[in-house]
């Protein structure tokens, strides 16, 4: 059981830093200006989730659902 829930965590965070990192490219190139300038930048720049992966929101609710009722389940039976 453990090792599905430290599995469960390390692609749920695996995916999230992924997506995020595939979306900062995307708007890099969509707006010109350096990732990192739109990395630090705040506002509007900084709201680049909906240049994520098509995938990335089926799959994150799920897996982050599945991922906290199995981390509290592992907890309790401690």
């Amino acid at each position: 059981m453990k090792r599905l829930v430290v599995t469960l965590w390390v692609v749920s965070i695996g995916a999230s830093t992924y997506a995020y990192t595939r979306a900062l490219v995307e708007r890099s190139h969509a707006t010109g200006k350096s990732q990192l300038h739109i990395f630090l930048t705040s506002g509007e720049e900084l709201f680049i989730w909906h240049q994520a992966p098509g995938w990335f929101y089926p799959v994150l609710w799920p897996l982050s659902i599945l991922t906290f009722a199995l981390t509290i389940v592992y907890a309790r039976r401690r």
